[in-house]
């Protein structure tokens, strides 16, 4: 789907990573065969299985006889030194670059469909993974396997992840999104997005954010959200005005936002009241 010339331009990227995302200044000091370059170009192209036999399949896709001798266990040394935030930022790079240069991507009614979610993962047992994702001071660190939340914002007609981020598993997805709105705002036309999103996205601060670009949304409600308001609705399909109180806006991280509409007091919001129907049957 996407231009040729704008893929192969991102992955040349790749081929001349800076030094800015190596570990350490001496990381890359002694390259030989396994260069950054190729560290990077395996890393994408692992598939799921064992790491020697990805190795071997690598080998074969470059068809380069002399880097035959490479195994695993020197790649998996050899990863550990480039930082993996050379990933993200090129892929923003491509993101940017497709939505910059090409004016036939799929949307639906004009609009583009933006779908945000969020998984809870494991990660590999290592100590310096343990202590960035939180749990070097419980006693029984060494007992616990290190998870993250992965928060992603896709397009979902392009099937494109446009914005990602691994962070902590307690974090809050609506503040993850929030922040992943306004780094897309430089990318794509939010005036022309519709984001959904499921229950744990009904936060007022990804909201706010949402009005703030003018995109339109579709969010999942929990049963409590705007509870005072919807006690008034007498159909299925009605607009109300939500009240902008301190205490609905005392978690939110963006100051001026919240100031900013605190003095508007309310906003307007449609609430649509959707039956659905649960596995075993039921409607809820």
């Amino acid at each position: 789907m996407f231009s040729k010339f704008i893929v192969s331009n991102a992955l040349s990227d790749l081929r001349n990573i800076g030094e800015e995302y190596y570990v350490n200044e001496n990381s890359f000091e002694y390259v030989k065969k396994l260069s950054p370059a190729n560290v990077a170009g395996m890393i994408l192209n692992i598939g799921g299985s064992n790491i020697n036999s990805e190795a071997k399949s690598f080998i074969k896709r470059i068809n380069d006889n002399w880097f035959e001798s490479v195994t695993g266990s020197a790649f998996c040394q050899r990863r550990q030194q480039l930082c993996p935030e050379v990933f993200k930022d090129e892929n923003m790079k491509l993101v940017h670059n497709v939505y910059s240069q090409l004016t036939y991507l799929h949307k639906y009614n004009g609009k583009t469909l933006l779908a945000g979610d969020s998984s809870i993962i494991t990660l590999s047992n290592h100590t310096t993974t343990k202590e960035k994702y939180g749990i070097k001071s419980k006693p029984d660190a060494k007992n616990i396997v290190p998870r993250a939340r992965i928060a992603c914002i896709t397009d979902t007609l392009t099937n494109m992840v446009l914005s990602a981020d691994i962070t902590v598993t307690k974090s809050s997805e609506p503040k993850i999104a929030a922040n992943q709105i306004t780094e897309l705002n430089n990318i794509i036309n939010l005036n022309e997005s519709i984001f959904m999103g499921d229950r744990g996205y009904d936060a007022l601060e990804l909201i706010i954010t949402l009005l703030e670009y003018k995109s339109y949304f579709i969010i999942r409600l929990k049963e409590s959200t705007f509870k005072t308001e919807r006690k008034n609705l007498r159909g299925k399909d009605e607009n109300i005005m939500a009240n902008m109180t301190k205490g609905r806006l005392k978690n939110m991280d963006n100051q001026e936002l919240k100031e900013k509409y605190l003095k508007k007091g309310r906003i307007p919001l449609r609430i649509i009241e959707i039956p659905l129907e649960k596995e075993d049957g039921t409607i809820e």
